[in-house]
């Protein structure tokens, strides 16, 4: 029965429609955007041959976006929508569609949909039948309509309207002015206020009628349409041309709360019921400003198209999963908090629980198995998502974090959903968002600051979002997603892994709000909830740079950055969000401000650390789920690594106490060592003192007459105030890598307390054959002992243990024979003896996968001597650079030989503290740090280790230098350069003659 013409607005002319969907199969992969429906509406245009009626004849709609890959084989899933006219068109579609992949007009290969699929099956929308062509179609009519009319009409209420696919709605004249582009378009909730949308959905209808010919009615003066509350978020989207030319296509996305003064008129249902099948807005024929009406529960009444295949299935795929699970695996071996290892001597401050329950796979079987039920976990839909497992952690910068973290599987599984959706969703990323995103870091943040300045930029808003991720809404949470993903088996299982509760000693926490920190989706998720922020302040003309929840915006006058701290406080409100006010201010560029631990001032940029400087006081534990636990006693800390004294300042013999720095050197005929090693520091001079700083924490403050040197290990910097104060007091200033290897030095010319008479009383004392095998015999006997104990701490282990036991014996017959060697090469089979006792014992000890059955080098043969040979590279390096600071001449020995430019005294030097390299070593293998089988390369050259892996052990390498350790007769535990300094000042005491005998070092 075709609808009367008496109500306000006659919709007969669009009915009925007849609606297709169509199922394609790839015969080659496909790479996608987020959004698919420019793409697959060039596809379809193009199989019809671009008709001049495209536009008011046929409109699609595809679930599929989200998706970005697909392979051979995959299924790919659309609707087309035909309306009066529109059915030739449709006919004609099936018929090209039929002959592909060969008469596909689309050939380029940049393009999704082309020559890359063929027709798997055609069915009815409405009714899901199988169709050939539109004349079978059922036909969604004026009854239909009025039918889906009354239900809406006797609907309880509140009515929700949420958007499917991004709306671009004009905002209103008066309201736009003078905009253009991607701004002139609603994008938050007060340009929607009033009859906006209203007159929106009725500008759609009304230019679709009158491109059909026919004659609308005018607009009504008034709407009912009221919209008491809206959550809304814009998404960045855009489509590449024929040309290849960028065209940006952004909408917006999110809920609408409907409400009316008084019952609406049942023109106005007609209206919304069917805008939802044929979109309103700018880009409608593409399927832009598509909508669904919704009751409270979600409730909801229009028929369409689903995705060929979950999102959920997709990340399930055995290459993915693998991915995932080696991922896993490589961050849980690096990163995640663990028990000491019974042989090391230190403890490591954590808060007794082992973060993982279950073992990781240790073989090809077992991990296939683990990877097949993780699938299942993956797919199954009634899968119950377990606990969180709650653990209280420090960062490196000092900063407390109140870790939430998902059992291994799960943890897998998250990261196999991550990476399936994490290219996706990073094309819509704001451009100046470089937190958690691929290929992006903090330094290419500093340039964006760095390239701003240089446009004119000069005052600064800095904030951070007041404890972030605990305050994440998780209901605005899941209307993303659903807007994003519609209905998606995905959403229910994210919200499932973000709403976990968490156990902690034995407490069950309930949450409600908060992304777990500790889950592999919350970095992905924290950028989707800050992406709408961004656009807002990038709407209104400021210059936002953001890593996570730290931001700063940029302006060229103090009026505008003040606005856009009003601006920032009001976008975030919308969200629940504040500011943090402790570290919110505005600033002129000239004043320097730091952001991401580099130093901004003026054009000048330095790399200066992180935010916090080791030692400080632990601010106060983080909210969240944490400020929920009974407190029953002082809160225990999980370390992540073994935090040192960044700076060596103080005079010898003076302990440390609290969390002051402790003594590095000691004070000398020519005063304090001062050594400079860690995350990034500030060299600075304040009225003829030596001030370090990292973060605005001074870390010394000296009288430069009272150092004897500076050696900065690593990036440091040092401004040129400083470096000319210190040449001025005579104050030699060197410089090594991060990695130890000593790069050179800033001195005066002028010689200091020893100068070269130093190295001539060396050359004399080493020249002595008697005196030199003394020295000799000392440093072999520390080395034997230091064997000694490595072995002996290993005897009470399962594996290897009698072994262990059996070699340290034979390692403690060799040492009275040291002190007996006539000469260096009785010496030297001393030490060649006990070595290969003692690596026969580590042989038994480090499991069977890593090759190793004794020493072996130039080149290394296997993977566990290919540690050994880099880690002592390493030392070496370490070793020398601080021989060169202490005043030493490298190349001038006791024990080796020289040859070329080696430094034997390093070689000598070193000889006591090798041990700290095989017990890094022995870490590695037991705790699997590292794998023998993927992380290391073997060919005819040898064995050496991926670039990826040595990135690795050389931080573990470097964490087990900074840790101190206590040396006999000290009365508290001191890191390595610190030892070596004193190991030095005692040969140098030696070699003067104050003291007696050269005493290296040994550990206690």
């Amino acid at each position: 029965m075709p609808l009367k013409p008496f109500f306000m607005f006659d919709l007969t002319p669009l009915l009925p429609l007849r609606a297709l969907t169509i199922t394609l199969r790839f015969t080659a992969p496909a790479h996608f955007r987020f959004f698919h429906q420019p793409a697959l509406t060039a596809f379809v245009r193009s199989l019809l041959d671009s008709p001049d009626d495209y536009d008011t004849r046929l409109t699609i709609d595809t679930a599929e976006s989200g998706r970005t890959d697909y392979l051979a084989g995959d299924r790919y899933r659309f609707s087309v929508t035909a309306l009066p006219g529109g059915e030739g068109l449709l006919d004609r579609l099936v018929e090209r569609l039929r002959q592909l992949p060969a008469g596909a007009p689309l050939t380029d290969r940049m393009l999704p949909l082309r020559d890359n699929v063929e027709l798997e099956s055609c069915v009815d929308l409405f009714t899901g039948e199988a169709a050939e062509r539109a004349g079978g179609l059922a036909a969604y009519d004026a009854a239909a309509l009025e039918r889906e009319c009354a239900l809406w009409s006797e609907a309880p209420t509140p009515l929700y309207l949420r958007w499917l696919s991004p709306a671009r709605l004009l905002r209103a004249k008066e309201e736009r002015k003078d905009a253009t582009g991607e701004h002139r378009f609603c994008r938050d909730p007060h340009h929607l206020d009033g009859p906006l949308l209203a007159a929106r959905l009725h500008d759609a209808l009304a230019d679709l009628l009158r491109r059909r010919g026919e004659t609308p009615a005018p607009r009504d003066d008034v709407a009912p349409l009221q919209l008491p509350a809206a959550d809304l978020f814009w998404v960045a989207a855009g489509y590449r041309d024929e040309a290849g030319g960028e065209h940006a296509m952004g909408g917006v996305l999110g809920q609408l709360l409907l409400h009316w003064d008084a019952p609406p008129m049942t023109d106005w249902w007609r209206r919304l019921v069917l805008g939802q099948y044929l979109g309103i807005g700018q880009r409608r024929s593409f399927g832009w400003g598509r909508y669904r009406l919704e009751t409270r529960e979600a409730d909801h009444t229009l028929t369409r198209v689903e995705a060929a295949d979950t999102l959920l299935r997709h990340a399930a795929r055995p290459d993915n999963l693998l991915a995932a699970h080696r991922a896993m695996e490589e961050n849980r071996a690096r990163r995640a908090p663990r028990p000491p290892l019974p042989e090391e001597d230190e403890e490591e401050p954590w808060d007794g629980e082992v973060i993982d329950e279950t073992e990781e796979a240790t073989d090809d079987d077992e991990r296939e198995a683990a990877l097949a039920e993780t699938a299942r976990t993956l797919t199954t839909p009634a899968y119950r998502v377990p606990p969180l497992k709650g653990v209280v952690a420090r960062d490196p910068d000092g900063e407390l974090r109140a870790l939430a973290v998902p059992p291994f599987r799960d943890r897998v599984a998250q990261r196999a959903v991550a990476q399936t959706l994490g290219p996706a969703l990073d094309g819509l990323m704001y451009e100046a968002s470089f937190g958690f995103r691929p290929g992006r870091s903090r330094h290419d943040a500093a340039r964006r600051i760095q390239a701003l300045y240089r446009e004119g930029y000069r005052w600064v808003f800095e904030s951070d979002i007041d404890d972030f991720f605990d305050s994440v809404d998780l209901s605005h949470l899941a209307l993303r997603l659903e807007c994003l993903y519609h209905d998606d088996a995905l959403v229910a299982r994210l919200m499932a892994w973000m709403g976990a509760p968490v156990v902690y000693r034995g407490e069950r926490i309930e949450r409600r709000r908060g992304l777990p920190q500790g889950s592999p989706l919350s970095p992905l998720l924290a950028n989707l909830m800050l992406d709408d922020f961004d656009h807002d302040l990038q709407a209104r003309g400021f210059r936002l740079v953001r890593f996570a929840d730290d931001f700063v915006v940029l302006a060229k006058r103090r009026e505008q950055a003040d606005e856009a701290a009003a601006l920032v406080r009001r976008s975030l409100a919308d969200w629940g969000l504040t500011l943090n006010e402790a570290k919110t201010r505005v600033i002129p560029f000239e004043q320097g401000f730091r952001y991401l631990g580099f130093l901004f001032m003026n054009e000048l940029v330095l790399d200066v650390g992180g935010r916090y400087a080791k030692g400080d006081a632990p601010p106060p534990p983080p909210p969240g789920w944490l400020a929920r636990v009974p407190v029953r006693e002082p809160l225990p800390l999980k370390g992540f690594d073994a935090a040192s004294p960044a700076v060596a300042p103080a005079a010898a013999g003076r302990a440390p106490t609290g969390d002051a720095p402790a003594a590095i050197g000691e004070r000398g005929e020519a005063g304090t060592l001062v050594v400079v090693s860690g995350e990034p520091a500030l060299v600075t001079t304040h009225e003829g003192r030596l001030n370090i700083a990292r973060d605005e924490e001074t870390l010394l403050d000296l009288p430069f007459d009272h150092a004897e040197a500076l050696l900065l290990v690593g990036r440091h910097h040092i401004t040129t105030p400083a470096l000319r104060a210190a040449l001025e007091h005579g104050l030699p200033v060197h410089f090594a890598t991060a990695r130890g290897h000593y790069e050179g030095c800033a001195w005066n010319g002028r010689a200091g307390a020893d100068g070269s008479r130093l190295w001539l009383l060396q050359q004399q004392r080493m020249a002595d054959p008697s005196a030199a095998l003394t020295a000799a015999r000392a440093l072999v006997s520390a080395r034997l002992t230091h064997q000694r104990e490595v072995l002996r701490q290993a005897v009470s282990r399962a594996a290897g243990g009698e072994a262990a036991a059996r070699q340290a014996e034979a390692i403690a017959r060799q040492l009275p024979t040291v002190e007996s060697a006539a000469d260096l090469a009785a010496l030297n089979g001393v030490e060649g003896t006990a070595a290969r006792a003692y690596f026969t014992a580590l042989a038994a000890r480090i499991p069977a996968e890593w090759g190793f059955a004794g020493r072996n080098r130039r080149p290394p043969r296997d993977p566990f001597n290919a540690l050994l040979s880099l880690g002592y590279t390493v030392l070496y390096a370490h070793v020398e650079s601080l021989l060169r600071v202490d005043g030493l001449l490298p190349w001038i020995g006791v024990y080796h030989q020289p040859h070329g430019r080696h430094a034997v005294l390093a070689s000598d030097l070193m000889e006591p503290f090798r041990h700290l390299v095989e017990r890094a070593a022995l870490a590695a293998a037991l705790r699997r740090r590292l794998d023998p089988e993927r992380d290391f390369v073997l060919g005819e050259r040898g064995c050496f280790l991926t670039k990826e892996a040595r990135r690795r052990w050389l931080t573990l390498l470097e964490e087990r230098f900074q840790r101190p350790v206590t040396a006999r007769g000290d009365d508290h535990p001191r890191p390595l350069h610190q030892q070596l300094h004193r190991q030095n000042r005692a040969l140098i005491a030696w070699i003067r003659g104050e003291a007696e005998r050269f005493t290296p070092f040994r550990q206690r």
